[in-house]
This record gives C-alpha cells, structure tokens and sequence, in this order.
C-alpha cells in the first residue's frame, strides 16, 4: 500500500489514515496537525485477540441498513486503528428495547452508539446505577487529546456534558454553526418597496411597517404564520427582550427562556401583558389572520404562496418554490424596543449528547477512548461523514471516494456518478454506520455552504482554499445567506440547551408541564382573541401560581444556577 510518504516526519506514525495532500498547508502556514498529532495511531496489534477487541452497539437506520463489514468505514478502521470491532447493529426501531434490556440484564457493550441516551437516562445510568463510565479522567491531552482541546477552547460545552455530580457520561457531538437552524424571520421586499418602508429595527417600526401593509393591501394579513405552524410571536418576545430555543413551544412563550440572565416563562411573566396587548391589537386589526389558532400548516403556507402576507416566520420557498418569487424575502433584524435596547439573537444548540456512552465494566477504557478521540478530529469527522477521497488507497476498493473540482470547489461522489449508488446513499457515510448526529465533530460536511472556515474537504484535496459560497438561486441557500447577513452578527449562544433532570424530577416536570403549559396555552389565545379581557391578567398569574407554577420554575431555576456554575 502506497504509504503517505508527503507527511512531516512528526506523522509519520499516522501510516495510511490520510490522503496525501492532507499535510498540505493552509494559507497562514498552519498545518492541519499543528491542532495536534495523531501519533497514537495505530492502537492495536491488529489481532482479533480479546485484548485487542472493543465491542460495540450501533444504531442501524433501516433506509441504510447494511451489514458494518460490507460497509467502507468499518473494514477501513480496523486496518488504520489495528483494533479489532466486536459490532452489534441495533435497528432504529428497537432501540429502547435492546437498551432496556442491556441496563437490566448488566450484559452491556464497550461502548453504545446512537442509541439516544437522555439526560434523565445518563443520570439513571451514570450517576445514580453506575453502569456507564465517568468519562472525565480520559478526557486528556494524553489520552483524548481533541476531545480535550475542544473542551479548552469551549468551556460552555464541557458545563453542558456535565451532570450534576461533576461527572461526563456522554461523549458530546459538536455541530458547525448553521444560521438556518435558528429562529427565523423574513420580509417581502417587494411589499416594502410598495410601501416606501426599510427592515425594521425597532418594534415601534416593526408595526409601522405592517399596519402600513395593510393599509396598502388591506385584503391581506402582513405578519404570517400561525399557531399550528411557524410561528411569529417568537420574533415579537426577542424584540422584549426573551432569549428562547425554537423546539417545542419555547418559541411561543410556554416555556423556559432567559431575559436579562434570568431564567423565566414568558408566558408566567408580568412583561407577557404586553406581549399580549399588542397581539391581541394584531388580532383585532386583522394584521395577523382571523384563523391564526386554527390554521393548518398547509393553509399558513398557502398565504404566502398567494401573496397574502409581508411578513413570516418560515423560508418562503417552501411555499414559494419559483427563484423569482423566493429571492423577494430577506431575514429581518433583530429588534429593540422600550423593554430591550440590546439586538440579540439566540443562536441554535451546537451541541449534542446522549449519542455515545461507555460501559463501566469496560475492560479497556482508555484504549476505547484514545479510539473515540479520532472522530473529534478533522480527519475523523471528514471519514465519519464523507469518507476518503477518490483515488486514495483508504478506499480499500469499498468506495470510489469523492473529486473535488480544483477551481470550484464541488464535491462528486464517483460511487453516485457511474451508477454504483443512487442520490446521497454513498455520500452520507453517518447515516449507513448510524452515526448521523450522534458523536464527535461534524460540520465541515460536504456541500455544506454555511461553513465560514475553509472547506475542510478542498483542504485535504488539496484544492484551492477558496471560503464556501452560497448559491442564491438555492432556495435553502438563499435563506441562510440572508440570515448570516441580518441575524448572525447579534446571536448569543449562552443559553442551558441541556439540562440534567434525576428521574424522580423529571418525572414532576412532566406533570406540572401537562397542566401548566395548556393552561398557558390556552389563556395566551383568549387573551389575544378577547375572549378574555387583559384587566383580568393579575388574576390569570394567580392562576398559575396555584397550578405550582414557581415549584415547577423552580426545578428549570437550579439546574440553570448549576449550570453557571460550572461554566
């Protein structure tokens, strides 16, 4: 085998794990191994000894099931690693069963993959039954030294991994920043145009600019959206100043946000009167549609397809999938108001866990963890996610690999060109080994155009290092360059997106949670209706308070306090 004769003599002792042109140097002379050496690899003595075998669980994806050593990356591990893999495939949908299963019967693998652990489960499992492995004493420069440099460099991060007995029991997925996966607001150019108005920056000018709308189209609803789908009231409660994630109905009101480094519920808030004072005048005025609590998904997306509304909370190309018609939207601005004078952006979670553990009764954990190191590390995720290049011995004539055009930069997968595999099936090597967002750090994917770094895969080709550009006449791409221009400059990321509950707690959450929210819910809309008059307000928090609306704050409150802490 050809070996990777071009490295600095300091790696020589990767053998074959990367192409050639992966010692190439960036532009500012920095080596991609300057981050650190890989100098542990090999791992093993390639023998299918016990000692030299880690067993491992794997989610298996039913769209891509195939056995791991007809797969490229299993085989090609095994002779780069010079372990042997003892590997079990889970199907998707029998997960939870097997899981339960392993923790009852104490007959648990090395390490588990992609089975999806919740904090409430790491909790029950590491800390309280101590069955998964404390990973903090592997987490090294010796040992995981990428790991460990991520933590370095991010420290919110390592506070995030952790439980609340100062332990890691989940090695963590970092995620490349991607503005489309924020929240999201967008304006019809044309429609401001017509109306003389700029994007506004304050919420004063926000509803100048839709009553204005109105008045120029008044068989229109300016503001978009609805209840049962995208929804605006979320871009209304940031311009007050509420920092909140867009699952579930975060974004509605009803449950956790941070405003002014509290943790609170809007909807439980004294500010969310005047909240609802101007949706209800929205509602009243017709700037948002009569229908705005029973409106399906696919009747939110009509108006805009219709040319009904000026304003939405959703990519317009969904609904309006011709380029003319999509290149008319562009993202809003954050805005202030006389209960914000800060633009600021909640920028989405970067950060998974759950999706990769390791058994207490492992016989070799560090072994085990200097092998999970690698997917930490640019050539990790590049092999995790798009495999090897073309041409490359790595191939091991498994995959053709990927040709990246020296002057564009565009990715091809000859295994997709010349028929071998249909659409994205070679390409997306995480989804066949079943470990799609699950651990170590992905991001600098292929074809993904958000990236601000160089293309980490033009970088190994040794292409030209050209930044990702966006193609606008992409409906996806469009979006997302509008947001990274109008959103990305005013996000803030310093928000507790994972939260460690015991059982017994979250289990309370959960009750509390089954009454609490629908009751919001269901007040927010008569109030915004008129069904119920806003003098009745002070007694609506009264309400809440008897439905044990601070114990169940409360609970969000300490494990928000603990996670500053840790920080």
């Amino acid at each position: 085998m050809k070996k990777l004769v071009s490295l600095v003599l300091a790696l020589v002792m990767l053998l074959s794990l990367a192409p050639a042109a992966f010692a190439r140097e960036a532009e500012g002379g920095r080596n991609f191994y300057d981050y650190h050496d890989y100098s542990q690899f090999p791992l093993g003595d390639g023998s299918d000894s016990a000692e030299n075998t880690i067993s491992v669980a794997v989610r298996s994806d039913p769209t891509y099931s195939a056995d791991a050593w007809d797969t490229w990356f299993w085989p090609w591990m095994k002779q780069a690693s010079g372990l042997n893999f003892d590997i079990e495939q889970v199907l998707s949908t029998a997960i939870s069963d097997r899981k339960n299963l392993m923790f009852v019967s104490g007959d648990i693998p090395d390490v588990m993959i992609g089975f999806g652990f919740s904090t409430s489960q790491l909790v029950k499992y590491g800390q309280v039954e101590g069955q998964l492995l404390a990973l903090n004493d592997y987490i090294t420069p010796e040992i995981m030294p990428y790991l460990s440099q991520w933590f370095e460099d991010y420290p919110e991060y390592e506070a995030l991994c952790t439980a609340p007995d100062g332990n890691i029991y989940s090695f963590p997925c970092f995620m490349a920043y991607n503005p489309g996966n924020s929240e999201r607001f967008f304006w019809n150019t044309t429609w401001l145009d017509e109306v003389g108005k700029e994007i506004p920056n304050t919420l004063d000018e926000f509803l100048d600019v839709l009553y204005a709308m109105k008045e120029a189209r008044p068989d229109s609803y300016p503001l978009g959206g609805g209840a049962n789908g995208d929804d605006p009231r979320s871009y209304i409660l940031n311009a007050m100043g509420y920092l909140a994630p867009t699952s579930s109905n975060n974004d509605k009101g009803y449950n956790i946000a941070v405003r002014n480094g509290e943790l609170v519920i809007p909807g439980g808030d004294e500010l969310y009167k005047e909240f609802l004072t101007i949706m209800h005048q929205l509602y009243e005025d017709e700037i948002i549609n009569p229908s705005f609590f029973s409106m399906e998904k696919t009747a939110i997306d009509a108006m805009i397809a219709e040319d009904k509304n000026g304003a939405i909370p959703i990519y317009a190309y969904l609904a309006t999938p011709e380029v003319e018609k999509f290149q008319q939207w562009t993202s809003g601005y954050p805005l202030t108001s006389e209960w914000n004078d800060t633009k600021q952006w909640l920028a989405a979670s970067t950060l998974n866990i759950g999706g990769c553990v390791v058994s207490a009764d492992c016989a070799n954990p560090e072994l085990v963890c200097r092998w999970i190191d690698f997917f930490f590390g640019d050539l990790g995720h590049l092999y995790q996610w798009n495999g090897p290049a073309a041409n490359n011995d790595d191939c091991m004539g498994l995959t053709k690999g990927y040709v990246i055009d020296p002057v564009t930069g565009a990715s091809t997968y000859v295994d997709v060109t010349d028929g071998t595999y249909e659409s994205n099936l070679v390409r997306n090597y995480a989804q066949m080994m079943g470990f799609f967002n699950v651990f170590g750090a992905r991001g600098h994917a292929l074809g993904n155009p958000d990236m601000t770094e160089l293309n980490i895969m033009q970088k190994f080709y040794g292409a030209e290092m050209t930044e990702s550009t966006y193609d606008l006449t992409n409906g996806d791409q469009h979006y997302r360059y509008s947001m990274l221009q109008a959103i990305t400059p005013y996000e803030v990321s310093d928000f507790p997106y994972i939260i460690y509950f015991d059982d017994e707690t979250n289990n309370s959450i959960s009750d509390l949670a089954s009454v609490i929210t629908p009751y919001i819910e269901t007040e927010t809309a008569k109030f915004i209706t008129g069904v119920r008059d806003l003098s009745e307000f002070d007694t609506y928090l009264e309400e809440l308070k008897a439905l044990d609306f601070d114990t169940y704050l409360g609970y969000y409150q300490e494990a928000y306090d603990a996670y500053l802490a840790a920080k």
